[in-house]
């Protein structure tokens, strides 16, 4: 058999282990390497040739995925646990004081402690802006 069809068989059956496996692109980048070295076996019987490139373009196919991997799982993420009271509308259910003692503010049913640069008065809404341990920073 050419080495040729023995690389694209190669992509072939990286291809179908990608699909079977979650997540990490791996596979995927074995795939590109595998694929390309089978193109240049058909330019070139050197072996050299063909491990040198699938050499070269697999760590190059991962650190693409990798970054590509990395940007869409940023732009995907949802905020969790206390993360996600961030931007959230409060209202003030003890006063907040701009010296720095911590007020009391209500997130749906939830009751937090929170401080803030300015003065705020029980009853009024207030937008989180930041956690920082068991406190919300608010304004």
């Amino acid at each position: 058999m050419h080495p040729g069809y023995c690389w694209l068989t190669m992509t072939v059956f990286l291809l179908i282990m990608e699909v079977l496996t979650p997540g990490t692109f791996f596979m995927a980048s074995l795939a590109m390497g595998t694929l390309v070295a089978g193109l240049v076996a058909f330019v070139t019987s050197a072996a050299w040739a063909q491990w040198a490139v699938f050499c070269a373009v697999t760590p190059a196919t991962v650190v693409v995925c990798r970054r590509l991997v990395t940007r869409l799982d940023k732009s995907l993420a949802v905020p969790m646990n206390v993360d996600a009271l961030i931007g959230r509308t409060a209202q003030v259910t003890q006063r907040i004081d701009a010296a720095g003692t911590a007020g009391r503010i209500r997130v749906d049913a939830q009751d937090w402690r929170a401080v803030a640069d300015r003065d705020i008065a029980e009853g009024e809404n207030v937008e989180v802006r930041e956690v920082r341990g068991t406190r919300l920073f608010v304004s």
